[in-house]
Protein backbone atom coordinates (compact mmCIF):
# COMPACT_ATOMS: atom_id res chain seq x y z
CA UNK A 1 0.00 0.00 0.00
CA UNK A 2 2.81 2.40 0.86
CA UNK A 3 4.44 1.74 -2.53
CA UNK A 4 1.19 2.38 -4.40
CA UNK A 5 0.56 5.54 -2.40
CA UNK A 6 4.02 6.79 -3.29
CA UNK A 7 3.56 5.95 -6.97
CA UNK A 8 0.28 7.85 -7.01
CA UNK A 9 2.12 11.09 -6.22
CA UNK A 10 4.38 10.89 -9.28
CA UNK A 11 3.37 13.10 -12.17
CA UNK A 12 4.91 12.18 -14.58
CA UNK A 13 7.41 9.48 -13.53
CA UNK A 14 11.10 10.14 -14.09
CA UNK A 15 13.53 7.63 -15.57
CA UNK A 16 14.87 6.85 -12.09
CA UNK A 17 11.36 6.24 -10.78
CA UNK A 18 10.61 3.96 -13.70
CA UNK A 19 13.81 2.04 -13.03
CA UNK A 20 12.91 1.52 -9.37
CA UNK A 21 9.54 0.11 -10.41
CA UNK A 22 11.14 -2.80 -12.27
CA UNK A 23 10.27 -6.28 -11.08
CA UNK A 24 13.20 -8.17 -9.55
CA UNK A 25 15.12 -10.56 -11.86
CA UNK A 26 13.95 -13.57 -9.85
CA UNK A 27 10.27 -12.65 -9.88
CA UNK A 28 9.09 -16.26 -9.79
CA UNK A 29 11.25 -16.96 -6.72
CA UNK A 30 9.81 -13.91 -4.99
CA UNK A 31 6.25 -14.96 -5.80
CA UNK A 32 6.96 -18.42 -4.40
CA UNK A 33 8.44 -16.94 -1.21
CA UNK A 34 5.28 -14.88 -0.77
CA UNK A 35 3.08 -17.92 -1.32
CA UNK A 36 1.83 -16.62 -4.64
CA UNK A 37 1.51 -18.35 -7.97
CA UNK A 38 3.21 -16.75 -10.95
CA UNK A 39 -0.22 -15.66 -12.19
CA UNK A 40 -1.11 -14.02 -8.88
CA UNK A 41 2.27 -12.32 -8.63
CA UNK A 42 2.03 -11.06 -12.17
CA UNK A 43 -1.44 -9.63 -11.45
CA UNK A 44 -0.10 -7.73 -8.44
CA UNK A 45 2.76 -6.30 -10.52
CA UNK A 46 0.30 -5.18 -13.17
CA UNK A 47 -1.87 -3.49 -10.54
CA UNK A 48 1.14 -1.47 -9.41
CA UNK A 49 2.73 -0.84 -12.81
CA UNK A 50 -0.23 0.02 -15.05
CA UNK A 51 -1.30 3.22 -13.24
CA UNK A 52 2.28 4.45 -13.47
CA UNK A 53 2.42 3.60 -17.16
CA UNK A 54 -0.88 5.37 -17.77
CA UNK A 55 0.57 8.58 -16.32
CA UNK A 56 3.66 8.17 -18.46
CA UNK A 57 1.35 7.63 -21.44
CA UNK A 58 -0.61 10.83 -20.78
CA UNK A 59 2.60 12.83 -20.40
CA UNK A 60 4.06 11.37 -23.61
CA UNK A 61 0.89 12.02 -25.62
CA UNK A 62 0.80 15.60 -24.33
CA UNK A 63 4.31 16.10 -25.74
CA UNK A 64 3.74 14.13 -28.94
CA UNK A 65 6.87 13.91 -31.07
CA UNK A 66 8.72 11.46 -33.28
CA UNK A 67 10.25 9.93 -30.16
CA UNK A 68 6.99 9.32 -28.31
CA UNK A 69 6.78 5.69 -29.42
CA UNK A 70 10.32 5.07 -28.21
CA UNK A 71 9.57 6.73 -24.88
CA UNK A 72 6.57 4.50 -24.34
CA UNK A 73 8.59 1.44 -25.27
CA UNK A 74 11.21 2.41 -22.67
CA UNK A 75 8.49 2.88 -20.05
CA UNK A 76 7.06 -0.57 -20.78
CA UNK A 77 10.50 -2.14 -20.58
CA UNK A 78 11.26 -0.41 -17.28
CA UNK A 79 7.97 -1.55 -15.80
CA UNK A 80 8.29 -5.05 -17.26
CA UNK A 81 5.05 -4.62 -19.20
CA UNK A 82 4.29 -6.29 -22.51
CA UNK A 83 2.61 -4.31 -25.27
CA UNK A 84 -0.48 -6.49 -24.79
CA UNK A 85 -0.65 -5.37 -21.15
CA UNK A 86 -1.10 -1.76 -22.24
CA UNK A 87 -3.56 -2.21 -25.13
CA UNK A 88 -6.57 -1.08 -23.11
CA UNK A 89 -4.71 2.01 -21.89
CA UNK A 90 -3.68 2.84 -25.46
CA UNK A 91 -7.24 2.47 -26.73
CA UNK A 92 -8.56 4.69 -23.93
CA UNK A 93 -5.96 7.37 -24.69
CA UNK A 94 -6.78 7.21 -28.39
CA UNK A 95 -10.51 7.53 -27.71
CA UNK A 96 -9.85 10.51 -25.43
CA UNK A 97 -7.96 12.31 -28.20
CA UNK A 98 -10.60 11.41 -30.81
CA UNK A 99 -13.40 12.79 -28.62
CA UNK A 100 -11.49 16.03 -28.16
CA UNK A 101 -11.05 16.40 -31.93
CA UNK A 102 -14.71 15.61 -32.65
CA UNK A 103 -15.95 18.03 -29.98
CA UNK A 104 -16.08 20.75 -32.65
CA UNK A 105 -18.70 18.69 -34.49
CA UNK A 106 -16.40 17.83 -37.37
CA UNK A 107 -13.40 15.63 -38.10
CA UNK A 108 -11.46 16.95 -41.07
CA UNK A 109 -8.58 15.47 -43.05
CA UNK A 110 -5.95 17.03 -40.75
CA UNK A 111 -7.67 15.51 -37.73
CA UNK A 112 -7.71 12.12 -39.42
CA UNK A 113 -4.02 12.43 -40.23
CA UNK A 114 -3.26 13.25 -36.61
CA UNK A 115 -5.31 10.28 -35.42
CA UNK A 116 -3.47 7.99 -37.83
CA UNK A 117 -0.14 9.18 -36.42
CA UNK A 118 -1.31 8.66 -32.85
CA UNK A 119 -2.68 5.20 -33.66
CA UNK A 120 0.67 4.24 -35.14
CA UNK A 121 2.48 5.60 -32.08
CA UNK A 122 0.20 3.58 -29.81
CA UNK A 123 0.64 0.43 -31.93
CA UNK A 124 -3.06 0.36 -32.77
CA UNK A 125 -3.95 -1.25 -36.07
CA UNK A 126 -6.47 0.32 -38.42
CA UNK A 127 -9.04 -2.36 -37.55
CA UNK A 128 -8.66 -1.40 -33.89
CA UNK A 129 -8.57 2.37 -34.30
CA UNK A 130 -11.34 2.85 -36.89
CA UNK A 131 -14.18 1.42 -34.74
CA UNK A 132 -13.15 3.72 -31.89
CA UNK A 133 -13.54 6.82 -34.06
CA UNK A 134 -16.70 5.53 -35.75
CA UNK A 135 -18.20 4.90 -32.32
CA UNK A 136 -17.71 8.58 -31.51
CA UNK A 137 -18.84 10.06 -34.83
CA UNK A 138 -21.76 7.69 -35.56
CA UNK A 139 -24.12 9.23 -32.96
CA UNK A 140 -23.57 12.67 -34.53
CA UNK A 141 -24.38 11.26 -37.95
CA UNK A 142 -27.44 9.49 -36.54
CA UNK A 143 -28.95 12.86 -35.60
CA UNK A 144 -29.01 13.91 -39.26
CA UNK A 145 -30.32 10.50 -40.32
CA UNK A 146 -33.14 10.78 -37.81
CA UNK A 147 -34.13 14.22 -39.13
CA UNK A 148 -34.13 12.99 -42.73
CA UNK A 149 -36.30 10.01 -41.86
CA UNK A 150 -38.73 12.17 -39.89
CA UNK A 151 -39.33 14.32 -42.95
CA UNK A 152 -39.50 11.30 -45.22
CA UNK A 153 -42.25 9.80 -43.07
CA UNK A 154 -44.07 13.15 -42.99
CA UNK A 155 -44.10 13.21 -46.79
CA UNK A 156 -43.60 9.59 -47.89
CA UNK A 157 -44.46 10.26 -51.52
CA UNK A 158 -41.82 12.94 -51.99
CA UNK A 159 -38.78 12.45 -49.81
CA UNK A 160 -36.86 15.74 -49.92
CA UNK A 161 -33.68 15.12 -51.85
CA UNK A 162 -31.85 17.94 -50.10
CA UNK A 163 -32.13 16.07 -46.81
CA UNK A 164 -30.41 13.03 -48.24
CA UNK A 165 -27.79 15.29 -49.74
CA UNK A 166 -27.24 16.64 -46.23
CA UNK A 167 -26.42 13.11 -45.12
CA UNK A 168 -23.60 12.90 -47.63
CA UNK A 169 -22.27 16.27 -46.48
CA UNK A 170 -22.39 15.25 -42.81
CA UNK A 171 -20.71 11.94 -43.56
CA UNK A 172 -17.85 13.84 -45.19
CA UNK A 173 -17.61 16.34 -42.31
CA UNK A 174 -17.25 13.49 -39.85
CA UNK A 175 -14.92 11.47 -42.09
CA UNK A 176 -17.28 8.58 -41.41
CA UNK A 177 -16.45 5.38 -43.26
CA UNK A 178 -19.11 4.18 -45.75
CA UNK A 179 -19.59 0.99 -43.73
CA UNK A 180 -20.24 2.94 -40.54
CA UNK A 181 -22.61 5.37 -42.31
CA UNK A 182 -24.57 2.50 -43.85
CA UNK A 183 -24.77 0.79 -40.47
CA UNK A 184 -26.24 3.92 -38.85
CA UNK A 185 -28.77 4.39 -41.65
CA UNK A 186 -29.76 0.72 -41.64
CA UNK A 187 -30.18 0.65 -37.86
CA UNK A 188 -32.34 3.77 -37.83
CA UNK A 189 -34.52 2.55 -40.69
CA UNK A 190 -34.91 -0.82 -39.02
CA UNK A 191 -35.86 0.81 -35.73
CA UNK A 192 -38.59 2.86 -37.40
CA UNK A 193 -39.76 0.19 -39.83
CA UNK A 194 -40.26 -2.55 -37.25
CA UNK A 195 -43.29 -1.05 -35.45
CA UNK A 196 -44.91 -0.11 -38.79
CA UNK A 197 -44.60 -3.66 -40.10
CA UNK A 198 -45.77 -5.13 -36.80
CA UNK A 199 -48.81 -2.85 -36.87
CA UNK A 200 -49.65 -3.84 -40.47
CA UNK A 201 -49.43 -7.53 -39.62
CA UNK A 202 -51.62 -7.13 -36.54
CA UNK A 203 -54.28 -5.18 -38.42
CA UNK A 204 -54.34 -7.62 -41.33
CA UNK A 205 -54.62 -10.53 -38.89
CA UNK A 206 -57.56 -8.72 -37.31
CA UNK A 207 -59.30 -8.57 -40.71
CA UNK A 208 -58.62 -4.95 -41.61
CA UNK A 209 -59.19 -3.85 -45.21
CA UNK A 210 -55.82 -3.69 -46.94
CA UNK A 211 -56.87 -0.49 -48.73
CA UNK A 212 -57.34 1.26 -45.39
CA UNK A 213 -53.71 0.52 -44.57
CA UNK A 214 -52.28 2.34 -47.57
CA UNK A 215 -50.79 5.24 -45.52
CA UNK A 216 -48.79 2.79 -43.41
CA UNK A 217 -47.74 0.88 -46.50
CA UNK A 218 -46.55 4.14 -48.06
CA UNK A 219 -44.48 4.91 -44.97
CA UNK A 220 -42.93 1.45 -45.02
CA UNK A 221 -42.24 1.80 -48.73
CA UNK A 222 -40.57 5.18 -48.23
CA UNK A 223 -38.29 3.74 -45.58
CA UNK A 224 -37.42 0.71 -47.69
CA UNK A 225 -36.61 2.90 -50.66
CA UNK A 226 -33.96 4.65 -48.58
CA UNK A 227 -32.39 1.47 -47.19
Amino acid sequence: RRVRAALATLDPPSDDELARARAPPSASALYTALGLSDEEGRALCLDASLPLYERALQAAIGRMSNSTGTQLERARKALRLDLSDTTDAHRAAYAQIARALVSSGKLDADDRQMLALIADTLSLREREAAPIVDGITSPLYAQVVSDALDRTLAEPTKAPLQLWGALAVRQTELSLTPAAADAVLGAEIGRRLRPIVDSLVDELDAGADARALEPEVECAGALLSES
